[in-house]
């Protein structure tokens, strides 16, 4: 399992397995340590989910339900138009993802997320 960690904070464009990082924090240059030692091992069959916001039933702790319980109180402040893009993804696209690419020869990074991004 990845992250978006691996990507660094990018703000304004959309993200894709080949975009180059910026600004890593310690753990998503971890990530980045970790994927080029798979990818420079001869012959090892790897590949790294990097599911995006996930979310999912009985997940007190997302971000996603950090906002849907502000707006529900009426707490919550948008701040911007609103129309900037957020990419999530189900805890079932991730778990489909993995048994999809599991029996495979490897693929590399992989991101994954639902079908189209939601605006705030």
């Amino acid at each position: 399992m990845s992250g978006t960690s691996r990507y660094g904070f990018i703000e304004g464009r959309l993200v894709d397995e080949g975009t180059t990082p910026v600004d890593l924090s310690v753990f998503g240059a971890y990530k980045r340590r970790a994927e080029a030692r798979f990818a420079a091992t001869a012959g090892l069959r790897w590949t790294a989910i990097a599911p995006l916001e996930v979310y999912g039933a009985r997940d007190p702790g997302s971000y996603l339900t950090f906002v849907y319980e502000r707006v529900r109180a009426r707490r919550f402040f948008l701040i911007g138009p609103g129309d900037n893009r957020w990419s999530l993804c189900n805890v079932k696209n991730v778990a489909d993802a993995i048994v999809k690419v599991a029996p495979g020869d490897g693929c590399g990074v992989v991101n994954v997320a639902d079908a189209q991004p939601w605006s705030q």
